[in-house]
């Protein structure tokens, strides 16, 4: 790791300047270049245009700064900032606008200053590596679903304010799966990378590409007049599939279909205009593929399917529809199984078995979450209760939090009844959250989070990697464990950019002591990765897909038999 060269000292007095300089020159030799700020958050500066490789900032400054500057939404600095704390009250104040590392002006030495500088400096890089990795799809380069998204949310805000139109498209291969079946995903991967190139090709330069999954693509075309611009843009695509694919020596031919949606004049969030555009593109796809459609609002079949799930929800709950299914989470030294996630299913008596993805969303955008979330706190602790009196699965079982429970005032008192009424201890139930929740909480969630952990419920959060990746928040709440997001673990024994993050949020998670575990772990080569960058647990198809309780407690005496066996083996 390179020395730091340029270091910037943001302090008001002239006395501390001049010991702080001494200690920085004795620590990096007479030729480190020491710059003086006493400005408001000028360490912070997100653009670091005067190329430090680290500030050191001063107690005084921390009434200077927003918890917008220092946090790492965008605002932080890229080089590493470290607090020079008077005492432990600023040092809190540091922690709770985003600042992590510290050292107390009065413990201040060379080789401490070398030290934490060189610890504060690692872990930027591996924020920052880690923010970098997760935010472009890593077959063909173009901004990821996330990144996409973000960038979509900014361009329909520019066109409403310029009101102009701004075209959404989705774009799919329409024989892509017998690409791949035919020839391979080498070959499949180079058909990708060659349609990215060629949707760069016939963009223009405000025009923003991204890789949603699998083959499909989206494109933002902003600053369109009338809707024939979208027309025409979408036409230009589709004929950069008249001449056929040069793969590893195949010429393979291919076709596309489009569909588009227009903002404003189709209103949604970027999630819903994704959503117009892909009802669009199935039309297109219907239609025989080779061809483009836009969204029509009026025929929207998904929007009336939303509304009848809504309408059964309550009656799903009064008459007791709703089932649990459990997966396993095993330890990839052993395979022991440590823990078990609860899975909620809807088994409808007209649709069957519905998943998650099929009404979660229906059931937080009603605000009926809440009746469920509280439904499957309540079965979750039950069924493990159950299974240690009966002698069988006694691990700790997890159990996902919803962004409505989190922030529900009354949280804290469901759990710890709750855990009180199946007779559990509170170390054998896990909360899970997602990213998201944990940077948009409020006072009352952070609240939640603190008494929960003091109870003794542990916290982990789930589909890590996918959001802010951030060490400071990560310092700043109770949390137990991270859990990789399943779109890391995919490719990850194939592609280097993928394991690269995991192996990234690995080295995080290690350390600041916590667990980490991997999901959607479906094969040998993945698991052995995993297991080779030192990931504590894996769950997945692998080992079990989720099961009944029923099923779940066979399994788990089977597997437990022959982990048993082959450790005496071993």
């Amino acid at each position: 790791m390179a020395e730091p060269r340029r270091i910037l000292v943001a302090v008001d007095s002239d006395s501390d300047f001049a010991d702080i300089g001494r200690t920085v020159r004795a620590a990096y030799g007479p030729a480190v270049e020491i710059e003086r700020s006493t400005g408001e958050s000028a360490p912070l500066s997100a653009d670091n245009a005067g190329g430090f490789d680290v500030s050191l900032l001063g107690g005084e400054q921390l009434d200077r700064l927003s918890g917008r500057a220092a946090g790492h939404s965008g605002g932080l600095a890229r080089h590493p900032v470290i607090l020079l704390a008077e005492d432990s009250d600023q040092v809190a104040r540091g922690e709770a606008l985003g600042i992590a590392d510290h050292l107390l002006l009065s413990e201040l030495s060379a080789p401490l200053l070398r030290r934490v500088v060189r610890y504060a400096t690692e872990q930027r890089r591996i924020e920052m590596e880690i923010s970098r990795l997760s935010q472009y799809d890593p077959v063909t380069g173009l901004a990821n679903r996330d990144l996409f998204v973000s960038q979509l949310n900014d361009a329909a805000a520019q066109a409403r304010r310029t009101k102009t139109l701004l075209a959404v498209m989705i774009l799919d291969l329409d024989c892509f799966k017998d690409i791949n079946d035919t020839f391979g995903h080498s070959i499949g991967d180079q058909v990708l990378k060659q349609t990215a190139r060629r949707l760069k090709k016939v963009s223009r330069e405000t025009d923003i590409a991204g890789r949603l999954d699998g083959d499909e693509f989206a494109l933002i075309a902003p600053n369109l007049t009338f809707p024939n611009g979208a027309t025409r843009f979408a036409e230009r695509v589709l004929e950069t599939f008249a001449e056929p694919f040069e793969a590893l020596g195949r010429r393979i031919k291919a076709t596309a279909s489009v569909g588009i949606t227009l903002h404003p004049l189709d209103e949604g969030s970027p999630e819903e205009l994704l959503r117009h555009a892909g009802i669009a593109l199935g039309h297109a796809k219907k239609e025989g593929g080779r061809n483009l459609q836009f969204y029509d609002s009026e025929v929207n079949q998904k929007r009336l399917e939303e509304k009848a799930i809504s309408a059964d929800l309550p009656i799903a709950l009064s008459n007791d529809q709703f089932r649990l299914h459990y997966q396993p989470k095993v330890l990839t030294t052993t395979g022991t199984v440590v823990g078990v996630e609860a899975l909620i299913r809807w088994q409808h008596p007209n649709r069957g078995i519905l998943a998650p993805n099929q009404f979660i969303p229906v059931a937080e955008a009603t605000g009926f979450i809440d009746n469920i979330g509280e439904w499957v706190l309540r079965e979750a602790c039950r069924q493990s209760a159950s299974w240690r009196n009966q002698g069988s699965a006694d691990v700790p079982i997890a159990v996902n939090l919803s962004a409505a429970q989190l922030s529900r005032p009354d949280l804290y008192e469901v759990v710890r009844r709750t855990i009180a009424e199946s007779g559990i201890a509170p170390q054998s139930l896990e909360l899970e959250i997602t990213e998201s929740m944990i940077m948009d909480q409020t006072p009352v969630a952070m609240e939640n989070l603190l008494k929960l952990s003091d109870l003794g419920v542990r916290l982990a959060i789930d589909d890590f990697g996918t959001g802010y990746s951030s060490l400071a928040y990560l310092r700043r709440y109770p949390v137990d464990r991270l859990k990789i997001d399943r779109s890391f673990i995919r490719r990850i024994a194939e592609d280097e950019d993928t394991a690269a993050i995991a192996k990234a949020i690995v080295s995080l998670g290690k350390t600041l002591n916590l667990d980490i575990t991997a999901e959607g772990v479906e094969s040998e080569g993945q698991f052995a990765m995993l297991h080779e960058l030192g990931c504590d647990e894996v769950q997945g198809y692998l080992f079990s897909r989720p099961l009944p309780s029923g099923e779940f407690a066979e399994w788990y005496e089977r597997h437990s038999a022959l982990a048993a066996k082959d450790r005496r083996r071993a």
